[in-house]
């Protein structure tokens, strides 16, 4: 499976940086609406992320940008069921299980190759963990927590494109 490019995210990008602030919330709705078992392990993962504003619409907005960079693939992805959502987080949670958030951040940088999208981890790392120039003031534990779901949400949907490929893109 190729990489959705670096070229589609920035048009996902520029799309979703021209919608307003209820735009960009009824796109993420609308997702939510398609994915309801998704919808429901967000929350699960993220409702507490709402308390800091900023740190809530950067992940809104990534969510937002990784559903519009899975359009690259031009398949109709099919709800996720709740028993492939649930396998994924343990999958996960055990590979990431660690006793400390700075073992937790090397874990996500460990394993986050496995999933084939070089392009969303770098924005990701850039716009939850910061730069050197432009450091994060997103709170560890939100940048813990939104690196988990959006980890998640990439597995699950590389999943269902793979289902969906030719063999021959696979």
């Amino acid at each position: 499976m190729e990489p959705i490019p670096d070229e589609m995210l920035d048009i996902a990008n520029d799309f979703h940086s021209r919608l307003s602030k209820d735009q960009s919330e009824e796109y993420f709705d609308n997702f939510r609406k398609q994915q309801p078992c998704m919808s429901s392990f967000i929350s699960s993962c993220i409702d507490f992320v709402k308390k800091d504003k900023n740190a809530w619409e950067k992940f809104i907005k990534l969510t937002t940008i990784t559903v519009h960079g899975y359009k690259y693939y031009n398949l109709n992805l099919a709800e996720i069921k709740e028993d492939s959502a649930s396998m994924m987080i343990k999958k996960w949670a055990a590979k990431l299980k660690a006793n400390n958030p700075q073992m937790a951040i090397a874990l996500f940088h460990k394993h986050k190759h496995e999933l084939m999208q070089p392009h969303l981890f770098k924005m990701y790392d850039e716009w939850i963990f910061g730069t050197p120039e432009e450091p994060s003031l997103i709170k560890q534990k939100d940048q813990i927590y939104m690196y988990f779901t959006l980890i998640n949400i990439v597995d699950l949907f590389n999943q269902e494109v793979l289902k969906l490929l030719p063999p021959d893109e696979k």
